[in-house]
């Protein structure tokens, strides 16, 4: 069946990708809307295929997959100063590192009591990536193995979102949850008020031309290194592991380089964004009923598993309900959500190591997702 705009039509399909983001980021700076943005704009453009105003293919979307993901994942890393994340992300990095190591556990587990097809390593892998890092690393473990323009990524996606979703508005409501909040958090008055204010979150200077420019020159060159890299050895997901591995390097040892890249994490968020537009467009909802079941199953056992462990290595180490919570929420959900979470119920000591435990989520869950998919 013909739709309202052409597959071959890139100017006006173009328009509606970028409105779709436009929309989501326009979300992001409304506190009770900022965690539904991504959901927004994957499901808007699903809607928009479903109604056929836009085609589930074009040469378009191939393209944002091959250019705008890697590219992404470059841009988001140059804040992954590791010494930095080390030093002042304190008790939330540890919460985090117990979360992720949940849902490696949760994954092993998973495989070994669910089909999940022929492509089962790799949904695995997307989904390790997918909640320990978040959405560049979901696309940077899927374009590794080449499924990002298939409909079983796309499902997979999907039925991330339909377990990510519950979980989200869970943890955001679990403070005052009173017998549940207790059994989570290692004293009864742990609510999280009158905690002491944070400080800055931000060291980077103002965006200016040259700095988006030069952020996008950096990124660019670290993509084409990594590309070639991955070429001469004849493995794919070398790719995403040397962009990660160079721009840590980068943001890492030459910090005030990076600081003079100011705008790179916006742009890497557009590009991303833009990514998971095309994943809208591309879904199939019919075909995500009848196959993504399993998906959700998996999904739940992996987040299940990492609540379990959080809440016994957590409460060992005498570690807060909040700082448990932000360090969840940075694993699963990234940091946008972990610092809107903490500002919202007054934790504001804990916006800033919610970032930064985030941002090493982006570091990690690729190289976790494409290890993971590779054992398996």
């Amino acid at each position: 069946m013909s739709t309202l705009i052409s597959h071959d039509d890139t100017v006006a399909l173009l328009a509606v990708i970028f409105s779709c983001v436009a929309l989501g980021c326009w979300m992001e700076t409304k506190r009770n809307l900022a965690q539904f943005a991504l959901l927004t704009i994957t499901l808007l453009a699903a809607l928009l295929s479903t109604l056929n105003i836009i085609p589930r293919s074009s040469g378009l979307y191939t393209a944002i997959s091959s250019y705008f993901v890697p590219l992404s994942l470059s841009l988001l890393l140059f804040k992954a100063n590791l010494p930095r994340i080390w030093t002042s992300s304190g008790r939330v990095l540890v919460a985090f590192l117990i979360s992720a190591t949940g849902v490696v556990i949760g994954a092993a587990l998973g495989v070994q009591l669910l089909n999940l097809g022929n492509e089962e390593n790799v949904i695995a892998g997307i989904v390790v990536a997918g909640y320990v890092g978040g959405s560049a690393n979901i696309a940077a473990v899927a374009d590794s193995f080449g499924l990002t323009t298939s409909d079983i990524f796309a499902i997979t996606v999907a039925s991330m979102f339909v377990v990510g979703i519950p979980f989200l508005a869970f943890l955001s409501a679990l403070p005052g949850m009173g017998p549940v909040w207790r059994v989570f958090a290692r004293d009864q008055d742990e609510s999280g008020q009158g905690r002491r204010p944070s400080g800055a979150t931000s060291d980077y200077g103002e965006i200016t031309s040259a700095s988006l420019i030069l952020a996008l020159a950096v990124g660019s060159v670290i993509v084409w290194l990594s590309t070639i890299a991955a070429s001469t050895t004849g493995y794919p997901p070398l790719k995403y592991v040397m962009i990660t591995v160079l721009s840590v390097l980068f943001a890492t040892f030459l910090p005030e380089h990076s600081k003079n890249l100011s705008g790179h994490y916006e742009i890497g968020r557009i590009l991303i964004y833009s990514f998971f537009a095309v994943i809208g467009a591309s879904l199939d909802f019919s075909l995500a009923i009848e196959l993504g079941t399993d998906i959700v199953i998996f999904a739940f056992m992996v987040i299940a598993s990492h609540m379990v462990l959080l809440i016994i290595v957590g409460r060992a180490l005498k570690l807060s309900g909040p700082d448990l919570a932000i360090g969840s929420n940075a694993c699963i959900l990234g940091p946008a959500t972990a610092a809107a979470m903490a500002t919202a119920h007054g934790w504001d000591d804990l916006v800033t190591p919610g970032i930064l435990a985030g941002i090493l989520g982006y570091v990690i869950g690729t190289l976790l997702g494409i290890g993971f998919a590779g054992f398996l």
